[in-house]
């Protein structure tokens, strides 16, 4: 007899209201009578035991925004994907390991939430989310980023703190309306050798492998702190606490692909670098110092479909610190092999410190130390490693001789440090 009244005001109260706030209602099943809620646009069924999602939730056409958070959901049916106003989703804190194939199917779906859960990849579909504005995927177990959430273009906020990270793949630079990046408390060993298109805030506390930063991400993040862009000040980087353990020796961190001298034989600071640079020199000795076949042919073909530049300019603010990439031609590409066509793609690794040039797999690699600091006139100064990235010997050659000649003020060349092969 209850069960029946209380089926009976709910149903009362699927007719009347458009929005249902059924919090903490200990509901192990969604209710069948919200099967005839055609006319509800928002359900909030957050605090309850819910395990699955019935495959009628496909017939509530209308509603735009559903709340999920804190059940014990472990998967969500294909059926979601014919919600085609669903515009919020949000399954916080549930036991989700896998996405329907269908979600790509919801098209006006412009946040999306998903942190706590247990993802560690997402289906090829959710690529066709060309709405999507907020991404939370933090708290999963993630080792990459995958390829689909780089091709959703209207993405503004991403955020993947504490996952499994190891690095960021080289074109999330390119996402062209970026405005927060979010990656604390992940594994990383490196940042993205180029400045993101967008000039977004990014936060990468807690990544105790990072123990570098390339001279172009260094020179972003602390021009959008600061709004003040000035090669010879110090960085500041107010989200990097917990990085940058410079330990000389091998206890702390990884196995690297280059090692920093100290003045102890056999120890020094050991530097991970992106896996696309194959061959790398200092520029000096014996060391490899002509770029492959391989590398001088894709700078060329990528020359020729795209323009990249550095590009500093003043706004009200302060100064926007970013890179500005023009497509010219790239069909050129269509007759070239998948393997080359692929890199293309993704685009270069780095651009050459002096002339701007693409580097994909090779280059001279100078070592420099940096100060930084991450609150103004409250800490003092720090020091991380940097890396700077020449195209040629005669590149690096040419900075080295406008600094001695004070063409250029950064002091790059008097912090230059010594380095060898790891492997």
């Amino acid at each position: 007899m209850q069960d029946l009244l209380e089926m009976e005001n709910l149903a009362l109260e699927i007719v009347e209201k458009r929005i249902l706030h059924w919090n903490c209602r200990g509901y192990v099943k969604m209710p069948k009578v919200l099967k005839n809620g055609q006319n509800i646009n928002e359900i909030y069924l957050k605090w309850n035991k819910l395990s699955h999602l019935p495959h009628w939730i496909g017939k509530l056409k209308n509603i735009t925004n559903l709340y999920l958070q804190h059940n014990q959901l472990v998967c969500l049916p294909e059926e979601l994907g014919e919600l085609s106003q669903l515009t919020v989703l949000d399954v916080t804190s549930n036991l989700i390991c896998n996405l329907p194939a269908g979600i790509g199917h919801l098209h006006r779906l412009n946040c999306f939430l998903a942190a706590k859960n247990a993802l560690s990849c997402i289906p090829d579909d959710f690529q066709m989310l060309q709405s999507l504005q907020i991404l939370d995927f933090s708290c999963n177990s993630f080792k990459r980023i995958p390829d689909p959430i780089l091709k959703c273009r209207g993405l503004q906020e991403i955020n993947f703190d504490n996952n499994c990270l190891t690095s960021l793949p080289d074109n999330i630079v390119y996402l062209p309306h970026l405005s927060m990046l979010s990656v604390c408390g992940n594994k990383l060993l490196y940042l993205p050798f180029l400045p993101f298109m967008s000039n977004p805030f990014i936060a990468f506390e807690n990544n105790c492998n990072l123990n570098y930063l390339s001279i172009w991400q260094g020179q972003q993040i602390s021009s959008k702190s600061n709004g003040i862009f000035n090669p010879e000040s110090p960085w500041n980087l107010p989200r990097a606490q917990g990085c940058f353990c410079i330990v000389l020796g091998p206890s702390r961190v990884p196995i690297g692909d280059i090692r920093v001298r100290d003045n102890s034989p056999g120890n020094g600071v050991p530097l991970v670098l992106p896996s696309r640079l194959k061959l790398i020199s200092s520029g000096q000795g014996c060391q490899p110092s002509v770029p492959s076949l391989l590398e001088l042919a894709l700078r060329t073909v990528y020359s020729l479909g795209y323009n990249l530049s550095i590009q500093r300019k003043k706004i009200e603010k302060g100064y926007h610190f970013g890179m500005t990439r023009f497509c010219s031609n790239y069909q050129i590409y269509d007759s070239l092999p998948l393997v080359l066509q692929q890199q293309l793609t993704v685009g270069p690794t780095t651009l050459c410190y002096l002339c701007n040039s693409p580097i994909f797999t090779c280059g001279v690699i100078w070592v420099v130390m940096k100060e930084y600091y991450i609150e103004i006139d409250l800490d003092p100064l720090s020091h991380v490693l940097c890396i700077i990235v020449f195209c040629s010997v005669s590149c690096s050659s040419l900075y080295s001789q406008s600094e001695r000649e004070s063409i250029i003020h950064n002091n790059l060349v008097s912090r230059k440090l010594n380095w060898f092969p790891e492997k």
